[in-house]
């Protein structure tokens, strides 16, 4: 085995460790690649990795998999589909923010969770991204400003500048719910409930 393959090899089975550790179950089963699996709250399945000398995709891969541990221990489900609102982008804009919401709790207890989040996220908002709707554009607009008031991140120019044409209107939406939706993050049904209601506003 070649000293790539096998320094691959151990990334995933740190990765896989490390989800397994936050979880808090070891009978959780991690596959990496496009294999399509049925809906398995017992298995994980991450992005294909090529190799862990691209520091994009290396980031990305932990990004995600701390991401995919934390659902699994702070979401649950069916409070999250009895708040769940109709239409395409109501829901992506609801799942970011349950997202954000479990990533948060687990960035309060876990300082290297923070940290990969929080990279992954500066390097996926500074990509450029040719939007075929400006639906998904406002979705992304939507979890750079709710992720900056959440996480309490600094203010990043570059990312203000790509979303100042939504400011006004995430404001709007947003800025008077920040504090309940900030002391909401332990109650997923207080928190789940104040987002669909922001969403239809």
């Amino acid at each position: 085995m070649g000293k790539k393959i096998e320094d691959l090899e151990n990334f995933k089975k740190a990765i896989t460790s490390t989800i397994k550790s936050i979880i808090g179950d070891q009978n959780i089963n991690v596959t990496f690649g496009d294999k399509k699996t049925k809906k398995n709250i017992n298995i994980i399945n991450l992005p294909s990795i090529q190799g862990i000398d691209n520091k994009i995709d290396y980031v990305k891969t932990r990004a995600l998999a701390d991401s995919e541990a934390l659902k699994l221990r702070c979401s649950d489900i069916n409070v999250y589909n009895s708040f769940e609102p109709q239409g395409n982008t109501s829901k992506l804009l609801y799942a970011v923010a349950e997202k954000i919401r479990y990533e948060n709790i687990g960035s309060t207890y876990f300082k290297g969770i923070k940290e990969n989040l929080n990279q992954y996220h500066e390097v996926k908002s500074r990509q450029k991204k040719d939007y075929k709707n400006n639906d998904y554009e406002f979705v992304d607009a939507f979890e750079d400003y709710l992720r900056s008031k959440i996480f309490k991140l600094k203010n990043n120019k570059e990312i203000e500048k790509k979303n100042k044409k939504y400011k006004k209107k995430l404001d709007t939406r947003l800025k008077n719910k920040l504090e309940l939706l900030n002391n909401s993050i332990f109650d997923q049904k207080k928190f789940n409930s104040l987002i669909s209601k922001i969403i239809f506003q």
